[in-house]
Order: structure tokens, then C-alpha cells, then sequence
């Protein structure tokens, strides 16, 4: 099953002057979440991660959900499972969905815990209610798969017809799939074409190939070889020798 390892990770905009800084650092000392997070913004422009990592350590203490995700992350990454399923679990149960979403991954990995689909699930299922993306991609997997439940496409369709409608590459992928296989659904190349067009355009490279031979061999539509280099090209910059051997033996044939 194809699923997303982690949410991104939380991004600070905030906007401060240097001037500022001893009041934000008395006020952060003091448990303010804002002063923690200006904090770490700053030092992160000023390219200290120690010192960056210091405030977010300490919004994360101070219960700032989104904080507890990133350091659930990040001490994943070191290795430290125990660590990070604390970070997460304090995160999901303040209802943050990219944390809800990771923590079901390591349920469905058995990081740090005994593997569970059916914890996995559970988690995947709210955050997918709530509107997470990738969890709704994820819910779209474990149907199409059978994962732990009965299979059923018109299931996943409806969970990958979620997430794609917010726009997200991987299932308008899933999504296309469906449709050109006829799974869940009539089969509609067209509709295929058009899922998987949204994606290439995002950069998802298997979208991209995927064109590049439906316009080669004319499957559902006319053949366009111009097009077809075009997307084998584009799968071939992203470092696929397959795609871009065939890119490479379109362009010798001038792609007409």
C-alpha cells in the first residue's frame, strides 16, 4: 500500500525585528507560545537551527499542537520511536490531523507499538472525515487494497474523490486509475486522462508516464506523439531512464 510517511512540517511566517528579541526571549522564557514560535521563526532566518530547535522544543512543551507534530517528526528521523509516538499522540489529541494522520502510520508500520491496521484505520478515518487529504488518500488505499477491510472500490472512490478535489497529486492519481480500469466505476479514459493530467502537472511522476503511453498508443484517445514526448520528457527530467529512453526514441522520430 502506497502511503504518505509523514504530514509536512510546520512552516513559521512570523515576521519580527531583532530589536525585539530580548523581550520575545524574556516572555518565551515565561511560557509564551507566540514569543516561542517568533523565536524559532528568527533563528531559523538567522540559520541557527540550535537555537531554533531550543523554541521548538519549548512550544512544544507548552502545548502548541502543531510543535508537538514537527518534534514528533524530527525525532522519528533520529531514530527515537518512543519520542516521537509521545509528540504525536500529544498532538492528535488535540485533534491536529497531520499529527492524527502520522500517528496511524506508525500503527500501520508498528513503530514503537505493536502494528495495528485496525488503530491505523481508526485514525486514518477520522482525520479522513475531518478533511485531511492524506488520510483520505490513505482510506482510498485501504479499500482498494483490502487492507484489514473488505475490499470495495466504490469506497475508495469516494475517499480518493475527497482528496482530489483538494487537489492533491497522488489521488487524482489513485483516482485516475480507478477510472481506467474501470474499478468502482465505468471505465473512462477521457476522465483518466484528465485525472491524471491534473497530477502530472503537479510533477507526480508515475501520472506523467502513464500519459506518455496512453498518448503513444492512442489508449482511449488519439494518438499524439508531440504530447506523448512532451510527458515522458517531463517523467524523464525527474531521473525515470524508462521514460526518458522512450522520450529519447520519440525525439529521434521528430514526434510527429
Amino acid at each position: 500500500m502506497k502511503t504518505l510517511l509523514f504530514s509536512s512540517l510546520l512552516l513559521f511566517s512570523l515576521s519580527i525585528k531583532a530589536q525585539n528579541i530580548d523581550s520575545l526571549t524574556t516572555l518565551a522564557s515565561n511560557g509564551n507560545v507566540e514569543a516561542q514560535l517568533s523565536l524559532l521563526d528568527y533563528y531559523m532566518g538567522q540559520n541557527n537551527r540550535a537555537k531554533a530547535f531550543e523554541y521548538l522544543q519549548a512550544a512544544a512543551a507548552s502545548n502548541h499542537a502543531p510543535s508537538q507534530h514537527t518534534m514528533g517528526v524530527v525525532s522519528q528521523q533520529q531514530g527515537d520511536s518512543a519520542a516521537a509516538l509521545k509528540f504525536l499522540r500529544a498532538s492528535a489529541g488535540q485533534d491536529y490531523l497531520p499529527a492524527m494522520h502520522d500517528l496511524a502510520v506508525f500503527y500501520m508500520n508498528g513503530w514503537g507499538v505493536e502494528p495495528s491496521m485496525d488503530e491505523a484505520f481508526k485514525l486514518f478515518k477520522e482525520a479522513a472525515d475531518k478533511g485531511y487529504a492524506d488520510s483520505q488518500n490513505n482510506m482510498g488505499n485501504i479499500y482498494t487494497n483490502g487492507a484489514g477491510v473488505e475490499q470495495d472500490y466504490v469506497e475508495a472512490k469516494r475517499y480518493y474523490e475527497l482528496a482530489s478535489d483538494q487537489g492533491l497529486p497522488l489521488a487524482q492519481f489513485n483516482l485516475g486509475a480507478l477510472y481506467m480500469e474501470g474499478k468502482g466505476v465505468e471505465k473512462d479514459m477521457p476522465k483518466a486522462v484528465e485525472l491524471f493530467t491534473l497530477a502530472g502537472g503537479q510533477g507526480h511522476l508515475e501520472s506523467q508516464k502513464n500519459l506518455g503511453v496512453i498518448y503513444k498508443l492512442g489508449m482511449g484517445v488519439e494518438v499524439d506523439l508531440a504530447k506523448a514526448q512532451y510527458w515522458f520528457g517531463l517523467a524523464g527530467k525527474q531521473g525515470d531512464q524508462d521514460a526518458m529512453k522512450a522520450f529519447l526514441e520519440l525525439n529521434k522520430g521528430g514526434g510527429q
